[in-house]
C-alpha cells in the first residue's frame, strides 16, 4: 500500500499517473477530487481507480471505467434544509463556496433550492452567501455579511461542518444565540463538531464504511471478481443542539 498526499488545487489524476508509473501500482483510490473529469484526463491512468467521497456528476467519464463511493450531496442537502423547514423556518440562508463550482458546493446548493421550492418557499438571492473558499475565516466573514444584509434570517444551512463552527462564532459575536435566535445545520460529521456549544446539528457521512467499500470495490476489479460500481450512502442525522423551532 502506498499513501500519497497532494496540495489543494493540484491535479490528482496527474499525481496518480505519476505514482502508477513509479510504484507499479495495480489500482488507486482517490480520497476527494474533482467532479468533472473528462475521459481524456482519465485515460492517463491505465489501472482501475475509485473516487471515494465524490462522484463525476459534472464530468464525462464512462461509468464502466471507474468506481465511486459517496453520499448523494444534492439529496442530503435537501434533507438538511427540509429539517429546518420542518422546524418552522422559512427565512433560511445558505453559506457555501460557490453556486457554480461544478463540485460539492453546487450540488448542495441545488439541494437547498429544491427543499425550498418543494415547501413553496421562493428562493431569495439575498439569503445566499458565497465565500469562494472552504475556509473557516471566509465562513466567519460570510456569516457577518449575511447578518448585516439579512438580520431577519432565522436559520442557516452550511455546506460543511468546519464552516458552521466559524459561523457560530460570528453569530455569538453579533449577539445572536444558537439556536434560539438562529438555527444551524451542516453536513459532514467531523470530530471537531462534537465539541461546539451547543453540539452542531449535522448529517454525518459514514467515512469508515465508505472507505471499506472503496477498498472492496477496487480489489474486486483488480481480481476480476466484478466490474466497477457506484455506491451512494445515506447520511446519519445527529440532532445536536443547534436547531430549534422558529419563534412565533
Amino acid at each position: 500500500m502506498v499513501l500519497s498526499q497532494i496540495k489543494a488545487g493540484d491535479d490528482e489524476l496527474l499525481a496518480g499517473a505519476s505514482l502508477f508509473r513509479s510504484k507499479r501500482l495495480k489500482g488507486l483510490i482517490f480520497l476527494g477530487g474533482c467532479f468533472d473529469y473528462t475521459q481524456k484526463q482519465a485515460d492517463m491512468l491505465d489501472i482501475p481507480f475509485v473516487c471515494c467521497t465524490y462522484t463525476n456528476d459534472f464530468g464525462s467519464l464512462d461509468p464502466e471505467s471507474y468506481s465511486s463511493i459517496s453520499i448523494d450531496d444534492q439529496t442530503e442537502a435537501r434533507r438538511a434544509v427540509k429539517y429546518l423547514i420542518d422546524h418552522g423556518h422559512r427565512k433560511i440562508a445558505v453559506l457555501l463556496d460557490s453556486k457554480t463550482d461544478s463540485s460539492i458546493s453546487e450540488l448542495r446548493y441545488r439541494g437547498y433550492i429544491e427543499a425550498l421550492e418543494e415547501a413553496g418557499i421562493v428562493p431569495d438571492p439575498d439569503l445566499v452567501e458565497e465565500v469562494t473558499y472552504y475556509d473557516m475565516a471566509a465562513a466567519y466573514e460570510g456569516t457577518r455579511r449575511l447578518l448585516e444584509r439579512r438580520p431577519d434570517l432565522t436559520a442557516i444551512f452550511i455546506i460543511a461542518d468546519s464552516m458552521a463552527i466559524a459561523a457560530m462564532k460570528a453569530l455569538h459575536e453579533a449577539g445572536r444565540s444558537v439556536p434560539d435566535d438562529c438555527s444551524i445545520i451542516a453536513i459532514d460529521g467531523i470530530e471537531m463538531s462534537l465539541y461546539t456549544i451547543p453540539t452542531l446539528t449535522t448529517l454525518i457521512q459514514s467515512r469508515e464504511e465508505m472507505g471499506r467499500e472503496a477498498v472492496k470495490a477496487l480489489v474486486n476489479v483488480i481480481e476480476g471478481k466484478g466490474g466497477h460500481c457506484h455506491l451512494r450512502f445515506d447520511t446519519i442525522l445527529r440532532p445536536g443542539g443547534t436547531v430549534a423551532d422558529v419563534k412565533a
